[in-house]
């Protein structure tokens, strides 16, 4: 069974979690999905919106693994977020609040 498969009853529940699962098991989905739908329900109760700030900030230990969950996204097209990766090739334009999921690598939080 993928992970995805076995965390989504606990994140939706709005537990916490820790999951750790071999490469390709569905890690980022896990995660993903959940906090598009979350994002979602929160822009819906007004919760979230312009001059805000961020809706997600999500830390990768790698570029690599940055740039595989910015492909979340597009799952959540319909939503319009925008995503910044920030990777140490930091921008002040990249890394503004205008953008409203932050991706980062350890060590790059600029906020």
């Amino acid at each position: 069974m993928c992970a995805a498969a076995q965390v989504w009853p606990i994140i939706l529940a709005g537990r916490d979690l820790i999951g750790i699962a071999a490469t390709g098991s569905g890690k980022t989905l896990g995660f993903g999905l959940p906090m598009l739908r979350h994002i979602e329900a929160q822009k819906a109760a007004g919760v979230v919106g312009q001059g805000k700030g961020p809706y997600a900030i999500v830390m990768a230990p790698t570029r690599e693994l940055a740039l595989q969950i910015n492909q979340v996204r597009t799952y959540g097209l319909h939503l319009q977020l925008s995503v910044s990766i920030i990777d140490g090739t930091c921008k002040s334009t990249r890394c503004g609040h205008e953008r409203r999921v932050h991706v980062h690598t350890d060590g790059h939080v600029c906020l």
